[in-house]
């Protein structure tokens, strides 16, 4: 785990303004976004830390439209975006209690790396999930995606460390790789496939 910052640039302030000057790509991660919703059940509960404008989550709305969403964010900006287009979100601190705790997902993708204390939101998806519940997150893998925006770069170990900390199950995979690296057994596996970006999949015991 590599610290590209001193300090974190990511305010409320930063990300409202660029979310404001439409400064986002949202075809980029489109792809993607399908394939995190295909993991979700239909008729369950969503929460989305992170959730900007709302990309994922409207998505969700069209894949899954049985599930109930929640999306949350301290950009006032990106929670506005998100609830015009009749989606559920609030503005919130992630890195810090939400007083949820009965969601049967919770999905952190592409922000781990912007956060300046990326452990506190692992073990935020922790407590917002029921038990049994299911944490999906992504992020880039170490400077395959390079952004002056990053607060961190991980490597797959670092993922896992973190997980291990909160959940007594998880995974962490390459993306699109079908082989995955076990940790919460104590036994490290190898995954194959490109590190281009990590996702990591854990579930509440």
């Amino acid at each position: 785990m590599k610290r590209l910052q001193k300090g974190n640039i990511n305010t409320e302030e930063w990300w409202s303004d660029r979310y404001a000057r439409d400064d986002y790509d949202l075809e980029f991660d489109d792809v993607k976004f399908a394939n995190i919703a295909n993991m979700i059940e239909n008729e369950t509960k969503v929460i989305e830390l992170g959730c900007g404008v709302g990309v994922l989550l409207k998505v969700l709305s069209m894949k899954r439209p049985g599930c109930k969403l929640m999306g949350v964010d301290f950009s006032a900006q990106a929670v506005e975006t998100v609830r015009d287009m009749g989606i559920p979100a609030m503005v919130g601190d992630i890195t810090k209690t939400t007083g949820f705790h009965d969601y049967d997902y919770v999905i952190c993708s592409e922000t781990l790396e912007h956060i300046d204390d990326p452990d506190s939101v692992v073990k935020t998806m922790a407590g917002v999930l029921k038990k049994g519940g299911k944490a999906i997150l992504t992020t880039p893998y170490k400077d395959h995606i390079p952004s002056s925006d990053h607060v961190w770069e991980f490597d797959y170990k670092d993922i896992l460390m973190m997980f291990m900390k909160h959940f007594e199950h998880c995974w962490v995979y390459p993306w699109g790789s079908g082989r995955c690296v076990r940790g919460s057994d104590g036994n490290i596996k190898y995954g194959s496939g490109n590190w281009d970006t990590i996702m990591a999949v854990a579930i509440k015991g």
